[in-house]
């Protein structure tokens, strides 16, 4: 996933802020710091986090909507009352992307969970894997080749808007409508520049 060496995984906030100063670290546990890389591959890190955890005696359940996180008296949790029935487990892990935090858990305690999740929208299209093209972090684009694909992306300021969180609560998950009008403007930055 990582394309050099010299990265290190960060545990002390104090270190954190010496590397990004504006960070907010009071919510954040670890961080990744690699000095080489421009973007991680989410593709690949999804996979290589998700058999890591399997190797270390994890259970992944896919396609089976979380309806419900349940406590003891000790205000632990327990259970997972999901659409496929109860799983006991005393750890949950909330992976579920854009929807992350939208889970009901009845009074749980804030030390137990704690997300920082702001999903918004942003454009790309993505095809087969083509040679490296480029990244213009300062005109906000990128065309990025990976293992699985090339990816064209743009994040232009002035366009981005919240994701609507329809259908949250059923567990299902949509691919956002194309907005053509919004990523015309990428394409044409990407293609001229």
């Amino acid at each position: 996933v990582i394309d050099n060496d010299d990265v290190e995984l960060i545990d002390c906030p104090s270190e954190m802020l010496a590397r990004w100063p504006f960070l907010q670290t009071e919510d954040i546990l670890l961080a990744l710091y690699s000095p080489e890389d421009v973007a991680l591959d989410p593709v690949a890190l999804c996979q290589e986090l998700a058999k890591q955890a399997q190797l270390a005696g994890a259970h992944i359940y896919e396609n089976c909507a979380v309806e419900e996180v349940l406590l003891g008296d000790e205000r632990q949790i327990y259970a997972v009352n999901t659409g496929g029935g109860l799983v006991e487990t005393p750890r949950f892990v909330d992976a579920s992307g854009i929807w992350t935090g939208t889970v009901m858990a009845k009074s749980l305690p804030f030390r137990h969970i704690q997300t920082a999740a702001y999903p918004c929208t942003y454009t790309y299209i993505h095809s087969t894997k083509l040679p490296t093209v480029f990244n213009d972090l300062d005109g906000n684009v990128m065309m990025r080749a990976t293992g699985f694909k090339t990816l064209c992306a743009g994040f232009p300021e002035d366009g981005i808007r919240p994701l609507a969180r329809q259908n949250a609560s059923q567990g299902v998950w949509t691919h956002p409508e194309p907005d053509w009008d919004l990523f015309g403007g990428v394409v044409t930055r990407e293609t001229t520049a």
